[in-house]
């Protein structure tokens, strides 16, 4: 098996005795390139010879090469660590009888122009490891291995947890250090160390901070001190803040990490930003009075696009839209686009997936042949951002949380070692998304090879597969006229606000029942506002917001109350009852909270209104 030794070449000034040399060195050169045993990359030189102490070879390379005075140099020799030696004019290259630390020292014959260093060359994977920072997930579940202390300190313990966002607590640099070894720092530079729990320690080199990693072929690591223990999860304590432990290694799933690169990933990504182009409001639709879906998550990542296709800034309030305003129903009637447009695909997944669970699994790594992956890195590539539906199929994510079926919005993707060939490292694929459950940012969606799915790593919801929509249509154009009233306005400018109404067990008709606000003010005077719901059906266990505009500047001491005031038919046939579960009012999205109400104890709702109980006052908190 060869080695590889990279010769680092510096120039410095020619004499003009050596110029021959020179030209006779640079003809050896091009010699050896052709040969095969020179690759020239920029300026190294990388050099095959059979085994780190060939001499002869080296001795023959080293006199093609720098018999003239142009080059310093310096051997890095796969096998060995790292040593610099004062040049010995002796002899041309021998190895002394010391050694340091374990490594044989190496003389080289050029007095004042050469020194020669021994390093051992990281492989293809340990580059890989060294580059961005990692989260470090246990194989049994969605939670990452994070320091317990929001600032990481000096004995900071080291638990699970979910994921939390912060860099300091669950980001992880693998530093390679001397054979094979790494240190696992944080981004604040303490490292992992080994103690009867992981614990972070300024780095000392000692052999409970330096760990191997071990690929186990499955998409997996071990993680290893270099006391011979591997870190674990054991099974009672795959919980929220479980504790690690150390173990001899016994090749169980408690001993498995999936290293999830999450910095520096060299992804793919297109023009479309969650926080730029995403709506700032999640998916908590569940109001709609004809076909109730679960949620309005493919008319949201579908009208999201048509915004950002049409350019046209997306609307930027914070609140869900109530049912029957303009931005709602056109929310609405892309959901019905986004289900109906591949309504083939959904059907195809509900009928296989318990008989076909592992391909359909595989399709989304597939990278040829019209796989999940080529259909996604195709549209990526050419910065076209695409729906995707995610299928739950039988898996539950953390918490046995069951994703259901839902869709997102793709933005990139990053495939770190993995070829999109099936073969190795399918565990380094990412893609990114919007999603619209989650707010306007950046989500991720990786494998589990173990589970055969693809989890969320920011909430760990689980889906066995994904397809790519390529039947949306662009040429719907969506409201422009929505107005973005101001949120979170400073007390005694208030103008604006947001009345949210939890519908209990029995719906707020619409029509001829219907629902009024009356706001009254510390001087003794009113604003009245009118069916607030605009005629439009509250169902069953929905929640709607509706903004007030005032007609003054305020503070929360210039209100006293709010009354509630139901309308509804005349006669027996005509009447209708509303079972109102709560009621907030807030100034909107980081602002005060004005007044709120809840069921009472043992009560299914705060008020419920009828023809003989049509008012209910809420007054303003403290």
């Amino acid at each position: 098996m060869r080695n590889w030794l990279l010769i680092l070449l510096f120039l410095i000034p020619l004499e003009p005795f050596a110029r021959q040399k020179q030209a006779d060195a640079e003809r050896m050169l091009q010699a050896l390139k052709q040969s095969g045993m020179i690759r020239q990359e920029g300026n190294h030189l990388i050099i095959k010879v059979k085994k780190a102490n060939d001499t002869a070879q080296i001795k023959m390379i080293y006199g093609a090469l720098f018999s003239s005075d142009k080059w310093t140099i310096g051997f890095d020799v796969d096998g060995n660590s790292k040593k610099r030696v004062k040049p010995n004019p002796a002899v041309l290259l021998t190895k002394t009888k010391e050694a340091e630390n374990d490594v044989p020292v190496y003389d080289v014959a050029r007095p004042n122009t050469a020194t020669l260093s021994i390093e051992r060359l990281p492989t293809a994977d340990e580059r890989f490891l060294q580059s961005g920072s990692f989260l470090i997930r246990t194989a049994r579940d969605y939670r990452y291995l994070t320091v317990i202390d929001n600032v990481p300190a000096a004995n900071s313990q080291v638990f699970m947890n979910s994921f939390v966002n912060n860099p300091d607590r669950q980001e992880w640099k693998l530093v390679l250090q001397n054979d094979g070894y790494f240190s696992i720092q944080s981004e604040n530079g303490l490292c992992l160390t080994q103690s009867l729990i992981p614990i972070m320690k300024p780095f000392i080199n000692a052999d409970n901070q330096l760990w191997r990693l071990e690929d186990t072929g499955d998409g997996f690591y071990n993680i290893i001190s270099k006391r011979n223990l591997c870190m674990y999860l054991p099974n009672h304590r795959n919980i929220e803040k479980g504790g690690v432990s150390f173990r001899n290694k016994n090749a169980t799933v408690e001993e498995k990490w999936h290293l999830i690169r999450w910095t520096n990933d060299g992804r793919r990504v297109t023009s479309f930003l969650p926080e730029t182009h995403g709506f700032r409001f999640i998916n908590t639709f569940n109001g709609e009075d004809i076909i109730r879906w679960g949620g309005l998550c493919g008319g949201m990542v579908y009208t999201a696009l048509d915004y950002f296709n049409h350019r046209i800034a997306v609307p930027s309030q914070y609140y869900t839209p109530a049912n029957a305003t303009p931005l709602q129903s056109y929310i609405y009637s892309r959901q019905n686009h986004s289900i109906w447009d591949v309504n083939v695909k959904w059907s195809e997944l509900e009928v296989s997936y318990n008989i076909r669970a592992g391909e359909i699994f595989r399709w989304g790594l597939q990278g040829t042949d019209g796989g999940r992956l080529e259909e996604l890195r195709n549209s990526i590539d050419a910065n076209i951002p695409i729906p995707i539906g995610l299928f739950a199929g039988g898996v539950l994510g953390k918490d046995n949380s069951d994703g259901g079926r839902h869709v997102v919005l793709g933005v990139g993707y990053a495939m770190g070692r993995y070829l999109g060939d099936l073969g190795a490292h399918k565990e380094d694929y990412k893609i990114f998304i919007y999603n619209p459950n989650e707010g306007n940012a950046v989500r991720t969606l990786a494998p589990d090879l173990r589970t055969g799915c693809y989890f969320e790593v920011e909430t760990g919801k689980a889906w066995r597969t994904y397809f790519v929509n390529d039947r949306y249509d662009g040429s719907h154009i969506p409201p422009r006229d929505v107005p973005n009233y101001p949120e979170g306005q400073p007390e005694g400018s208030v103008r604006h606000l947001y009345a949210t109404f939890q519908t209990g067990g029995d719906d707020l008709r619409g029509g001829n029942d219907n629902l009024n606000i009356t706001i009254g003010y510390t001087d003794g005077t009113e604003q009245l506002f009118l069916n607030v719901n605009s005629g439009a059906r509250w169902v069953d266990n929905s929640t709607q917001t509706v903004h007030l505009t005032l007609n003054r500047a305020v503070r929360k001491q210039d209100i006293r109350y709010f009354l509630l005031g139901f309308t509804t038919g005349t006669g027996i046939i005509g009447t209708d009852n509303w079972n109102l579960y709560s009621f907030t009012v807030s100034s909107g999205h980081n602002g005060i909270l004005y007044a709120q109400g809840y069921p009472p104890r043992g009560s299914d709702y705060l008020y419920r209104f009828s023809k003989d109980r049509r008012f209910h006052t809420i007054h303003t908190l403290p």
